[in-house]
């Protein structure tokens, strides 16, 4: 994955805008930026921007002419058979939603949605396994935004089809292109911004061998392979996921989890307490309570607390106003589900669409408030080529709409990190803690419980002495660097993108400074830490609140090796001296392992342990190869399940 700090990014959207000229001399400008060492830039806007390239494939031919695609295969023929593919299904989109009603579409959205949730019915009105089910529906969530693309671009009719059949025809052809449209482009990105290297047809076959079987299952219609850069990213993956759902569900302690259940009158007591009493009809409340919870936590760590402000186009808001206009979304759209839950096998499912007004009014959402609904709508504009960021109201022309289980899919904690990460955002910490700044001391407060003495060096721009968030020797031969970075858990992979511009790329930098200064001022060092690191060897880290990139090694600008480790596997390294191990549960493929318990009591198996904590991932469930209709391999592995 190619990382850039943000003069890198904006280095990239100026190469982005010359690449869209139509006279340009591919050739002369690859080369030119080559010789300024900008590969990376060049890539980066390519993969965000070549639907608006003028000539991508005279393009590539540069590159590769150049010796810039050495090292990552085949990627002109990928992509100009990938392009060539984009653009068959993307017409097929375009064509379909011409045909249809954008209320048709949408209420046929939410009715294959709820088919999937509660019938586990495919597209093909055949009853699919839980995980197959499970998958589609992830996959349509994902989708929605592409077809506000094709709606965008195009005129879809008025009103609505009385022939139900004829909709569910047209819409089921709408889900179908418009899902290979956006798995097309997005591997087309991703391979372009580094993820994935292309391998031909001939070279798997070389390297893997093909059977009658695989030939059977569409192994003999494979053009290319996408195989990730990264080998230890799927081992990795698995480990840091199983990691995530092993812990996310021991975060509250009894007396929180009691408390929330006597709110939302899941519990109540009689008798002085002696007796307690569980209304069943309240589970549902109980179990919403617990989620938002959890939520506000999670957006305290990094906002400093949801009474913090904000300020949006000259006007002053509370982060708790977000919240509440979140809950009033949720709420509506848990009523609406209930209803088309009752209606789901006559084919029929509500949507809300209106003006703003009357969505106001069905929202309930007060006056005051009302101007931050735009934060929370995705605005279908002509022009555009690319979905923007998911939101739960979709606004076209003047009208709003709202797909119930669309709209509230996504975790709250998700969509407030993403609004209030918007250019046009400004947050003020004035009258409350600082951004991160709880994560930093909780990071210090259990890393001293666990006997470690946490040093911390204040920013001094008058002596040009950076700000260290945490350091620590190990075993008096190791100094642990670290930057604490706390961010909403990434869901979908654009999230986890932009946190990698975001955050890694400046912790990244952040750490070389601090790496510089303890190397070479030794002496201002030891005054503020009142030890010497001359001896010590340095192993940085980030050490973030979020999963994502738990046990992935990047290289700093300096070139430096830094460990990216999520809080929890950090601290029981370190703390408690063990770490999860995880093996499958049988040699099934249904993805369930169990756990145990590794002690690290030696110095060199705690370092080894932060370094790569995937290696007690003990064996994996073998992935599976799937090939697409355009003749695009790759591999995708099902959710893992623990036992």
């Amino acid at each position: 994955m190619i990382i850039l700090n943000k003069s890198g990014i904006k280095k990239a959207r100026e190469i982005s805008i010359k690449l869209q000229e139509e006279d340009l001399d591919h050739h002369l400008f690859v080369q030119g930026l080559t010789k300024l060492g900008l590969e990376n830039e060049l890539f980066y806007a390519i993969s965000k921007s070549f639907e608006r390239i003028k000539n991508t494939h005279l393009l590539l031919f540069a590159m590769q002419e150049i010796g810039l695609l050495e090292t990552r295969g085949d990627v002109k023929g990928f992509y100009e058979h990938s392009d060539f593919h984009k653009r068959k299904q993307k017409l097929m989109l375009y064509e379909n939603v011409r045909r249809t009603s954008v209320e048709d579409l949408f209420s046929y959205l939410e009715w294959q949605l709820n088919r999937l949730a509660y019938c586990n019915i495919g597209y093909d009105n055949q009853e699919v396994p839980e995980n197959v089910s499970s998958s589609m529906f992830g996959s349509l969530i994902s989708t929605i935004p592409w077809i506000c693309l094709a709606i965008r671009n195009v005129e879809p009719l008025k009103g609505r089809k009385k022939n139900i059949s004829k909709r569910n025809s047209i819409c089921k052809r709408v889900i179908s292109s418009a899902g290979y449209f956006k798995t097309i482009s997005t591997q087309i990105s991703e391979v372009l911004r580094g993820d994935y290297n292309i391998v031909t047809s001939h070279s798997f076959y070389k390297k893997y061998g093909i059977t009658e079987n695989m030939k059977s299952i569409g192994f003999d219609k494979l053009d290319f392979f996408i195989e990730l850069t990264n080998h230890t990213w799927r081992k990795n993956e698995i480990y840091r996921d199983l990691n995530y759902k092993h812990y996310i569900n021991r975060e509250e302690t009894n007396d929180a989890i009691f408390e929330i259940a006597k709110k939302s009158g899941f519990v109540s007591s009689t008798d002085n307490g002696k007796l307690l009493k569980i209304d069943f009809a309240k589970g549902n409340d109980f179990q919403k309570e617990v989620s938002l919870k959890k939520s506000i936590v999670l957006l305290s760590v990094v906002y400093g607390g949801i009474d913090n402000q904000f300020t949006f186009n000259e006007k002053r808001f509370f982060i708790r106003d977000l919240v509440d206009i979140y809950k009033c979304i949720f709420n509506f759209c848990e009523k609406i589900q209930k209803e088309n839950k009752r209606t789901v096998k006559s084919g029929g499912a509500k949507i809300f669409s209106g003006t703003k007004n009357k969505l106001l009014s069905t929202l309930k959402i007060p006056k005051n408030k009302s101007y931050l609904l735009e934060l929370f709508s995705l605005k279908v504009e002509r022009g555009l080529t690319f979905p923007s960021t998911w939101l739960p109201i979709i606004k076209i022309g003047t009208l709003y709409y709202i797909i119930p289980t669309y709209a509230k899919d996504h975790p709250i904690e998700n969509l407030i990190d993403r609004i209030l990460s918007r250019e046009e955002i400004s947050l003020d910490y004035s009258k409350g803690v600082g951004k991160g700044h709880l994560f930093e001391d909780y990071l210090k407060k259990k890393l001293e419980e666990g006997g470690y003495k946490v040093n911390r060096v204040k920013r001094s721009q008058k002596k040009n002495i950076p700000e260290i968030d945490g350091l620590f020797t190990l075993g008096g031969k190791y100094l642990i660097l670290y930057e604490a970075k706390a961010s909403i858990p990434p869901e979908e992979r654009e999230d986890a993108y932009r946190f990698a511009d975001n955050h890694i790329s400046k912790a990244l930098e952040q750490l070389d400074k601090r790496i510089e200064f303890i190397e070479k001022r030794p002496t201002e060092f030891e005054a503020r830490t009142r030890y010497s690191a001359k001896e010590l060897e340095i192993i940085p880290f980030i050490v973030s609140n979020a999963h994502y990139f738990s046990g992935a090694q990047f290289t700093s600008p300096n070139g430096h090796d830094v460990w990216f480790m999520d809080a929890t596997t950090f601290l029981n390294i370190l703390c408690n001296e063990e770490i999860k191990a995880w093996e499958p549960n049988g040699p099934n493929s249904d993805y369930t392992y169990q756990h145990s318990s590794v002690s690290l009591t030696s110095l060199e198996s705690k370092i080894s342990a932060l370094k790569k904590p995937y290696q007690f991932l003990k064996s994996t469930h073998r992935g599976t190869i799937q090939i697409l209709e355009h003749g695009v391999g790759f591999e995708i592995a099902y959710e893992t399940q623990i036992f």
